[in-house]
């Protein structure tokens, strides 16, 4: 598989370790993976790199906000996003509101971590199943790769906010 032909994911986390970690993960997946650490270069970075699905931790802060962030990736493209709440930091009263507002925002769902990373890989792979055949991907290529990476993932019941998605 070229790397014009691998799913794109843009990590968006504060922590560059988590940013790191994240890289390793996917990139064994067959991934292509680019990691920042702000939403504002997530923004930037977004019209250039045309992500498949991006990773928003909920705890950005500065120039742009994680809603803000999430605002400005569903603006410039039609990436799938995927918003992580830190459940150590925050109440459950707190998880809801992360949950609305990046919903409300254009995420198609939350994920509250800590979470297993494979429980991560599967929500990301549902993801990559809902994406559309661009001009530089035709649509054998898009199923050769979802075959490589395992087919469609499922959410069996996993730790998820999901928003209806349109196939």
């Amino acid at each position: 598989m070229t790397d014009r032909e691998k799913p794109v994911l843009l990590v968006v986390d504060e922590c560059e370790v988590r940013c790191l970690l994240q890289d390793i993960y996917f990139s064994e997946f067959g991934m292509n993976v680019e990691s920042v650490n702000e939403g504002a270069a997530a923004v930037a970075r977004c019209s250039a790199l045309a992500p498949d699905v991006a990773l928003v931790s909920m705890s950005l802060e500065g120039e742009l906000d994680a809603v803000e962030t999430i605002r400005g990736l569903k603006a410039r493209s039609g990436t799938h996003i995927i918003a992580l709440a830190d459940a150590s930091t925050s109440s459950v009263d707190a998880q809801v509101e992360h949950a609305a507002r990046a919903l409300a925002a254009g995420a198609d769902m939350l994920v509250v971590k800590p979470c297993m990373p494979d429980t991560l890989l599967r929500h990301v792979k549902r993801l990559l199943a809902h994406r559309q055949p661009d001009a530089g991907r035709d649509a054998a290529s898009d199923d050769r790769r979802s075959q490589e990476l395992g087919g469609e993932a499922r959410a069996d019941g996993d730790e998820a906010v999901s928003l209806g998605m349109s196939a």
